[in-house]
């Protein structure tokens, strides 16, 4: 029988990061209006001087983006230059962007860590949600000494072992997808890589990747055998592996080396993969197209990991921050 206190807490977790998601990205610039009319002049090609104008031109930025200090602007110089939006008559409409970044002049640079951990949170509660819906197996074993299993299954972790037993879907597709999407959500939570493009010569971009190698490594052993993780909700690792059946197939205990490394092994490249389609596949078919709807589907097509760690965020999916 399932704990009652159990799926309480695990309810109340949830819905206290999605209550205390929400207001951190309920602004104007996370929402966009569906009566929001654009035309072509806003998916300027990329050969479009403004594109590549240097950041931390002053003539580039508003006023109030200016910073009198000079040691103030070298975070700034990681995105492109963004074009204003006109209307119908060719008529500029609101203001450009703070300095290239879609930034406001208060916002703080560095990683934003409330939305982060939050975001993070809310994807873990949407993962074990997943697995609860989806998997007697998780829901039957529930139940137990929450923290004695949990010391045991951690003792008992086969270090040794490369495989855990897992579909190959789930291990070499799904968990290198899970670490994109987890390192996407610090990209959109640090000003320094929020609006960075693909270009190995930018060591802001190198930079990014190996932090957010290492926000992945950190997830990836969090879910395995953190205190919200496999081991805590379902007792994943506690029982020797078995099939369909009841039977057990190898020795072991569902544990092993692959989802420890192939979160950030396979997510990283996963997203460098997609900022590599956004810069030289759907921004050029962007800029080709006027049908909003081409475009947005050409965004979630290109990078899916992307678009789904937006949902995190409470944006649309094809949200972009170096272009909306």
């Amino acid at each position: 029988m399932i704990s009652t206190t159990k799926l309480f807490l695990l309810a109340i977790s949830t819905s206290v990061a999605v209550f205390c998601t929400m207001p951190v990205q309920a602004d104007a610039k996370s929402v966009v209006d569906l009566s929001e009319e654009m035309t072509s002049s806003t998916f300027a090609s990329p050969e479009d001087p403004s594109l590549t104008a240097p950041v931390d031109d002053p003539t580039n930025c508003l006023p109030e983006c200016s910073s009198a200090d000079p040691e103030g602007t070298p975070y700034m110089i990681t995105a492109p230059i963004q074009p204003q939006k006109t209307d119908v008559a060719g008529r500029t409409v609101g203001r450009t962007s703070c300095c290239g970044t879609n930034t406001s002049p208060n916002e703080l640079r560095g990683i934003q860590w409330r939305p982060l951990i939050l975001q993070e949170f809310l994807l873990l509660g949407v993962e074990h949600g997943f697995r609860l819906a989806t998997e007697a197996k998780t829901r039957r074993e529930i139940d137990g000494p929450v923290f004695a299993d949990w010391a045991k299954i951690i003792a008992n972790t086969q270090w040794n072992r490369w495989s855990d037993g897992d579909k190959w879907f789930t291990s070499d597709v799904a968990h290198p997808a899970n670490g994109a999407v987890v390192a996407w959500i610090y990209r959109q939570n640090d000003t320094r890589a929020r609006y960075l493009e693909q270009d190995f010569h930018n060591p802001a971009y190198r930079n990014a990747l190996l932090r957010s190698f290492a926000v992945a490594t950190v997830a990836a052993v969090l879910w395995k055998i953190g205190p919200l993780s496999e081991a805590t909700i379902g007792h994943v690792g506690l029982y020797p592996t078995v099939n369909k059946w009841g039977l057990p197939i190898r020795d072991g205990n569902r544990s092993g080396l692959n989802d420890y490394v192939l979160n950030e092994a396979g997510g990283i490249p996963l997203m460098v993969c997609e900022d590599w389609l956004d810069k030289h596949v759907a921004r050029p078919l962007e800029g080709q197209s006027h049908s909003r709807a081409r475009i947005d589907s050409i965004r979630i097509f290109t990078s899916p990991t992307r678009s789904f760690a937006n949902l995190m965020a409470f944006h649309r999916p094809w949200f972009r921050e170096n272009r909306d």
